[in-house]
């Protein structure tokens, strides 16, 4: 189970996470917003040691499902996306138990114990298998990502007028306001269907492509997902720097763009992403027909590093879309629900992954039942079309982001200083 108040997507904006984790933790204990509490640091550790442990998981799992378990590839991506939905979904009872019932620290401290026992039982079953089928070659190197999100900066604002309504006005207001959000919620669930191709099908791409540098060194697929973190890292100071204030020139605003701005332009890098994947499918599954090499080997006479664009134009709309949600969703929510603000927009992801296990079902269904060869997702990934997949993920985020559009003009925030339209 997640951390549902240490569980960030990425990388970017710790500098911001750290900031608010002072702010509050040290006001929990007294201090003054200067310098880091006790409280603070440990957090700030979990959080850290918790993504090294799920992304050296997450990144590996589809090699370890298909190569060691010898789950079919439409199989196995299934299991990834329905294995990140859990935990991704859990967040909103971990959010419901931190707000209602017991305190953040303690919530984070089962949550604690329940995700080191989890642990635990999969290194348990992993080391089982291995004394019994574990195939003689050497593992891929363990992808190590360190992914940090920010909380976004808290709104003390007054909580006056809610505290003179009855109990059951202020469960009402609270409804509303998730109901208001739900439609914006919806149009994000196919960029977090884009988010879980990294650790699936790219991966499995990468797999049968030239992974060699040199004679004897050879890249582990799953290393490519840094891509995506490195991307963050370096655009963030040319975001702050230049991106910002050459908006602001041309918007004339203070602020450069709003918050749905941000998204959407998230959201229009995610569609070219897909694109730009489904090309180089393409000319994968080329090369792979062309009789030009082994017919025996799995391996494609293509350099892995053909699909480097895809995972940085991902790991750009990272910056824009995913951090555009989290303060969304956390300034949507009245002061007293930010940790539930913070599981919506975790939420999409877990949703996303369900929902692109379900769309692999579907078309597999009716691939299968059009009297091709072989379905989209075939174990052969010469035989595979995972180009058409691509594309028709390309075309479902670009109807999501036209119906995103027609809802942020007509969408009013709770405060207008943290929301906008896209006007």
């Amino acid at each position: 189970m997640l951390l549902c108040l240490t569980e960030n997507r990425g990388f970017l904006g710790w500098e911001f996470h750290v900031r608010e984790l002072v702010k509050v933790l040290n006001m929990d204990e007294g201090r003054s917003s200067k310098g880091l509490g006790k409280s603070c640091i440990l957090l700030i550790v979990i959080s850290g040691v918790e993504r090294l442990a799920f992304k050296g998981v997450a990144s590996n799992l589809i090699t370890y499902l298909t190569d060691v378990v010898n789950m079919g590839n439409s199989s196995a991506a299934k299991t990834v996306n329905n294995w990140c939905g859990v935990t991704s979904i859990l967040s909103l009872l971990g959010a419901l138990v931190a707000d209602s019932y017991w305190d953040r620290y303690s919530t984070i401290l089962a949550s604690s114990i329940l995700y080191v026992v989890g642990l635990a039982a999969l290194t348990s079953t992993a080391l089982l298998r291995a004394r019994i089928t574990l195939p003689e070659k050497n593992s891929d190197r363990v992808e190590l990502e360190l992914e940090e999100r920010p909380l976004c900066n808290q709104d003390f604002e007054s909580l006056k007028t809610m505290n003179e309504n009855p109990n059951n006005e202020i469960v009402k207001f609270d409804v509303r306001r998730l109901l208001r959000l739900l439609p914006i919620w919806i149009t994000l669930l196919m960029f977090a269907v884009v988010f879980q191709q990294p650790a699936t099908f790219f991966t499995k791409q990468g797999m049968t492509m030239k992974r060699s540098i040199g004679s004897s060194f050879v890249i582990p697929p799953a290393t490519l997902q840094s891509a995506i973190t490195i991307s963050i890292v370096l655009l963030m100071p040319l975001y702050d720097k230049m991106i910002i204030p050459f908006i602001q020139i041309i918007t004339r605003t203070d602020k450069g763009i709003n918050v749905m701005q941000r998204m959407g332009i998230g959201m229009v890098l995610s569609v070219a992403a897909m694109a730009i994947a489904a090309i180089v499918e393409t000319k994968r599954l080329k090369i792979g027909k062309s009789g030009i090499f082994d017919s025996q080997s799995e391996t494609v006479p293509m350099t892995i590093f053909w699909l480097l664009p895809q995972y940085i134009l991902l790991g750009i709309s990272d910056v824009f879309t995913v951090v555009g949600m989290q303060e969304f969703f956390y300034t949507q929510m009245p002061s007293r629900m930010r940790t539930m603000g913070i599981a919506l927009y975790l939420s999409v992801f877990g949703i996303g992954s369900f929902l692109s296990a379900l769309l692999i079902s579907l078309i597999e269904i009716v691939t299968c039942k059009s009297g091709q060869r072989q379905s989209w997702f075939s174990d052969d990934l010469r035989e595979a079309r995972l180009d058409n997949y691509y594309w028709l993920l390309a075309l479902l985020s670009a109807l999501s982001f036209l119906v995103f559009m027609c809802l942020c003009k007509f969408y009013n925030g709770r405060n207008t200083s943290a929301t906008v339209n896209c006007k």
